[in-house]
């Protein structure tokens, strides 16, 4: 068997139960009894990402149809829901909003949302509890969750509550989910917690009903594996479930990298013709691939700077490729009015050197935005080992 999560061979068994009921939320008729019996079940753990998982689900469940999904039977159920969904919505500014529930049950939180402004769908694999849910004047469609055209980037957030503990392929289910999102959607996700089974050792948390027992890290792992960024895990309802907020991440992660880029090369700009302005001279530290690279994208060329300076004495009297810039030794720093540092990685190294030389004059970096220092920030950055 196979980690559902990360796919690794490397299980190890926590424990077997030989008498496990099937299904905890489907009751037996009396005419049933004589077939109902107990299953075994092996508990296991994966080494690589640390799942807590059942063996398989026996026996597999197929229909949901019996499965007894109230949830708004108690006053402190109906407490608890409305402060989730509230602040669910408050988080993200949801009201006006579409959101989609997977495994919505009898629609008890669906109804909180849609009466807190939101446009609320559920999707329901349970003929009872889906039944129940329209009832309530809500729309509700009673299948698993599938691919549809016509369900496709159509809703801002999505709620899933209590469903992927039951999920044997949650990687697939979380994709599938993606499908109905919009690019910048959000989510509620609300599963049991494995802490406090852990911390007060309640053996009766493992039945085979629940696939998955999750923790603050393997959630957040497999929810990052399959594009959700999580931006917040805490417990709740007494420490019970765990809830995180998620949002997409971009489809292609780097898209945003091009948007601020424009912002970049403005505000470096910007500098560049405020020292120009005063007749003043800038140079640039740092004759490395990012430096140089700096130079050809934002379309600088000697015209902008006075020389380039390095430490490798091996690179003075070349040119940049592109921009053109001479590369000169590091005293020449001396000779302007501001030093633009380019190596990220060393610029708190460099500014303790440009100190050490005796230069008097304003020293820039260029991340995350370039900008000149302070002299605070120049002290600080000296203060550096």
């Amino acid at each position: 068997m196979r980690c559902i999560s990360c796919y690794n061979k490397d299980l190890i068994v926590l424990h077997s139960s030989n008498h496990c009921v099937v299904n905890v939320q489907r009751l037996c008729r009396k005419k049933e009894l004589s077939r109902d019996k107990g299953v075994k079940v092996k508990i296991l753990q994966c080494r690589r990402c640390g799942l807590v998982q059942l063996k398989s689900r026996i026996p597999p469940v197929k229909d949901y149809s019996d499965y007894l999904m109230v949830t708004s039977h108690s006053d402190y159920s109906n407490y608890y829901q409305n402060k989730l969904a509230r602040g669910f919505i408050e988080r993200f500014d949801l009201k006006g909003s579409s959101v989609v529930e997977i495994g919505c049950g009898d629609g008890s939180f669906l109804q909180i949302l849609k009466a807190n402004g939101i446009n609320t769908f559920g999707i329901e694999p349970s003929k009872n509890a889906a039944a129940l849910a329209v009832k309530r004047g809500l729309n509700v469609s009673n299948e698993y969750l599938i691919k549809k055209p016509g369900l496709k980037n159509r809703f801002d957030g999505f709620v899933l509550r209590q469903v992927l503990e039951h999920i044997s392929r949650p990687n697939n289910f979380l994709q599938d989910i993606r499908y109905l999102l919009k690019d910048n959607a959000v989510g509620l996700i609300e599963v049991p917690s494995l802490h406090k089974t852990r911390w007060y050792k309640r053996f009766f948390d493992f039945f085979p009903d629940h696939v998955a027992y999750y923790s603050n890290a393997t959630l957040s792992a497999i929810l990052e594996n399959n594009g959700y960024e999580t931006l917040d895990i805490f417990r709740a309802a007494g420490e019970e479930y765990l809830v995180a907020y998620v949002k997409l991440k971009e489809k292609n992660g780097l898209k945003n990298i091009w948007v601020d880029f424009k912002a970049f090369v403005g505000r470096l700009r910007c500098i560049i013709a405020d020292y120009k302005k005063q007749n003043k001279k800038i140079a640039v530290w740092g004759a490395g691939g990012k430096g140089i690279a700096v130079l050809s994208l934002c379309s600088l060329n000697k015209d902008c700077f006075e020389f380039v300076v390095d430490s490798d004495k091996n690179k003075w009297g070349y040119y940049t490729p592109a921009s053109h810039i001479k590369i000169v030794s590091p005293e020449n720093i001396l000779k302007v009015d501001c030093v633009l540092i380019t190596a990220m990685m060393y610029e708190k190294e460099i500014v303790r050197q440009i100190i050490k030389m005796g230069y008097k004059g304003d020293i820039g970096v260029i991340s995350p935005l370039p900008r000149i220092l302070t002299k605070d920030e120049v002290s600080s950055y000296a203060r550096y080992k």
